[in-house]
């Protein structure tokens, strides 16, 4: 029979009769097995929230978000990093933090200049954190994917003015009104003075409460916005390009005119041409600049092609401005085709040629 004393020698044997890697491969094995441990349990008492209080913004404005993380638990968190993935430009949201005591807490903001426009989507954010070792990590989603739309810049036009011919006289304004019409353009809350005739029941059901049809008055549109997209026109890149040059254009003409309580439709020619019926007030100025941040050049030779076929539906009393890079010779006679129909019309020429190649 093996003696007592005999068996640790027996056991240093079989670990090449060092001690040292005995105990080492004790250790390694206590690390393979306590980190995984340790480091999830880091990451379960971790509470992240991100507030943000904007859905939108315009080119030239910040956009700011606010992350807190809290720690819940008797392990302290170390090495805690928070990543918000975006193709936001500019947006860099990751952040290494630590909290050592108990029930800790870390704020910070974060702020985005918005360079330019479009729809950017910001997350799904996640925090992640790992083992002492650095051995073992582990990672969970804490938002969701978040859809932030930059507006176009914006400008203001105090010495610009369509040529008084142009713009059609105000007494014919298009105006929300009381009286029921065949165009209910938006609801509202009831008031005592309304009628039960104007409830709009599917509105009320789903919110709970009375709420009532809202009419606008029907006439013609003031002034339609033509932005031309044509690809082979534009120069320039980013910020500085003809796209850029007349889209900015096309949103502050809107809200310039709408502001000044005119009727305004946008007409965008490209690949695929899209129209903004026309419309008065808040509403419809959000309608054009969701359009207009999302536009983009596509398309070759079209818009001609546009005046065209879109000139037809146009109202004959409206104003039509055109806004374009193009130095083709053909969309003038265009132009003026639509007015022999009773439109006015003038045109912003945006000048490509100093934007690059003439």
């Amino acid at each position: 029979r093996m003696s007592t004393a005999r068996r640790p020698r027996v056991w240093r044997a079989l670990g090449s009769g060092f001690e040292l890697l005995y105990r080492l491969a004790f250790l390694i094995a206590a690390i393979l097995v306590l980190g995984p441990l340790w480091a999830w349990a880091r990451l379960r008492g971790i509470q992240v929230s991100v507030e943000r209080d904007i859905s939108h913004t315009q080119v030239g404005s910040h956009f700011t978000q606010r992350v807190a993380i809290r720690r819940q638990g008797r392990l302290p968190a170390y090495r805690i990093e928070f990543r918000e993935p975006s193709d936001l430009p500019g947006h860099q949201a990751g952040a290494v933090v630590n909290l050592p005591s108990q029930d800790g807490f870390r704020s910070w903001q974060i702020t985005t200049l918005c360079r330019r426009r479009g729809r950017f989507t910001l997350g799904p954010a996640a925090v992640s954190t790992s083992d002492p070792f650095g051995l073992f990590s582990f990672q969970r989603r804490v938002t969701e994917p978040f859809s932030l739309l930059v507006y176009p810049k914006q400008v203001e036009l105090p010495g610009f003015a369509l040529p008084s011919t142009a713009l059609p006289e105000h007494g014919h304004r298009q105006r929300r009104g009381h009286q029921a019409s065949t165009s209910a353009v938006t609801v509202r809350d009831y008031s005592p003075n309304d009628s039960f005739h104007r409830i709009h029941w599917p509105s009320t059901a789903r919110l709970g409460k009375l709420m009532v049809k809202e009419f606008e008055m029907e006439t013609s549109t003031d002034l339609w916005l033509v932005l031309d997209l044509d690809v082979p026109y534009h120069r320039g890149e980013g910020e500085e390009s003809t796209e850029e040059y007349a889209v900015t254009a096309a949103a502050s003409l809107a809200r310039k005119y709408l502001e000044a309580e005119y009727a305004v439709g946008l007409l965008v020619g490209g690949r695929s041409p899209v129209l903004v019926p026309g419309g008065r007030g808040s509403r419809q100025l959000k309608r054009i600049l969701e359009v207009l941040a999302e536009a983009r050049a596509s398309g070759e030779g079209r818009l001609v092609r546009v005046l065209e076929k879109e000139g037809q539906r146009l109202n004959h009393n409206s104003t039509l401005v055109v806004i374009t890079p193009s130095w083709d010779r053909n969309w003038p006679e265009a132009v003026a085709q639509v007015t022999r129909r009773g439109m006015r019309a003038t045109a912003i020429l945006v000048d490509a040629s100093t934007f690059g190649e003439a």
